[in-house]
């Protein structure tokens, strides 16, 4: 899934040590390539981005806004695998590891896009009036991690970015944090949804039913998926004997558990030797190389149904969301695709259908029934507007 920190430092250290930084990291968003910025990251550069200062000459950016981004520094977006899939990437032979890696590292930055494309939006006041324009984009560094704070196998990507960003005006500013938030679930739903896409279609896993729109792969065993799984042991077992909120299941009472029980992550570890750990418990567990081929190859990518729209629609008609903006129902619309469509299709064409139902004449009708004469403030740019209204 996708879970979003607010980082309160200026500070990008962590991001570049321990046995798990790699020089493949590298930087991402329209942001970046706008700035000239390719290749692998560099801290200088990052940590220049986190202070308002260019990455190039460190002068600090002309056209600064009120500088109300020292709240919040920047953002860590944490894009993870299910652990099913982090087993084969680190657990599996050579060439099947270096595919779902690969796999994984697509999948990212195709989710990342739309999330950008969610976010670049700044606000501007004059005179008491305030409206919305949009952002060059998103100025990450993303870097890959291969390791729980417990040390066990746990595929994920770091996407670091400042809270910074330049407006079609030609003045930075910080970005609308609400949309950052608004826009966590879906993208975290289209990683998924692309992970088990590409993951089926070159080596043929079956998926088990989705659980909040993730899935692991059919064949592991639970058994071995929970005993490489100490973190959520943690957590769960603080929420048990916390029962912090009404639902101890509740997301936010387990990103509370997340955070109570949390521990700095080891800076000194082999990997190689981690390797090896992981693999004799796999096999004391009794899953070995042969139990792990015997996962793929088993199905071909499903195809999409032909009522897809149809379906889709009816989800969204019956959607509590139904009544809010535009923008909030249209990410609805999305998650409810990656929801009904069989796990492994391809979501390629999730964006324009959810597009559409949202903005077809049966959904505008049930919607004006429901809220008549409703008024949304719109973000103008040169390709849409949508409405706002988180």
């Amino acid at each position: 899934m996708l879970s979003i920190a607010p980082l309160h430092s200026q500070s990008t250290s962590y991001y570049f040590s321990g046995p798990e930084y790699s020089l493949k990291d590298t930087w991402l968003g329209a942001g970046a390539r706008d700035l000239g910025l390719q290749g692998s990251v560099d801290p200088a550069k990052l940590d220049a981005l986190f202070s308002g200062r260019s990455p190039v000459s460190h002068a600090e950016f002309e056209n600064m806004t009120s500088r109300t981004r020292v709240v919040n520094y920047g953002y860590d977006a944490v894009f993870s695998a299910p652990k099913s899939v982090s087993l084969l990437a680190l657990l599996g032979e050579p060439n099947l590891a270096q595919r779902t890696r690969q796999a994984h590292q697509d999948s990212v930055e195709k989710a990342f896009e739309f999330f950008e494309s969610q976010i670049c939006c700044v606000r501007r006041a004059s005179m008491g009036h305030t409206s919305y324009i949009r952002s060059n984009g998103v100025i990450a560094g993303q870097f890959s991690h291969c390791v729980t704070r417990a040390l066990d196998p746990h595929l994920h990507t770091h996407v670091v970015f400042p809270n910074l960003t330049r407006g079609e005006d030609n003045r930075w500013s910080a970005f609308n944090s609400a949309f950052i938030w608004a826009s966590a679930r879906t993208s975290g739903f289209l990683y998924q949804a692309n992970l088990r896409h590409e993951l089926t279609k070159q080596i043929g896993v079956e998926w088990r039913p989705l659980i909040n729109g993730t899935s692991e792969i059919n064949g592991i065993p639970r058994e071995l998926l929970e005993s490489f799984s100490t973190r959520s042991k943690q957590i769960e077992t603080f929420t048990a004997r916390t029962r912090v909120g009404k639902d101890e299941n509740s997301s936010k009472s387990r990103r509370f558990a997340g955070f109570a029980t949390r521990t700095d992550k080891p800076l000194e570890f082999d990997l190689e030797q981690l390797a090896q750990t992981w693999t004799l418990k796999a096999e004391s567990l009794g899953f070995s190389q042969r139990d792990i081929d015997s996962v793929l190859h088993r199905t071909d990518v499903p195809p999409i149904s032909r009522r897809f729209e149809v379906q889709l629609a009816a989800r969204v008609a019956t959607s509590p969301q139904i009544s809010r903006s535009e923008y909030t129902l249209y990410r609805s619309a999305l998650n409810a695709a990656c929801e009904i469509t069989s796990p492994g299709v391809d979501p390629a064409c999730f964006e324009s259908a959810a597009r559409s139902v949202v903005s077809s004449p049966l959904i505008r009708a049930e919607r004006n029934r429901l809220v008549p004469n409703r008024k949304f403030i719109e973000l103008r740019s040169t390709n849409n507007s949508i409405e706002l209204g988180l």
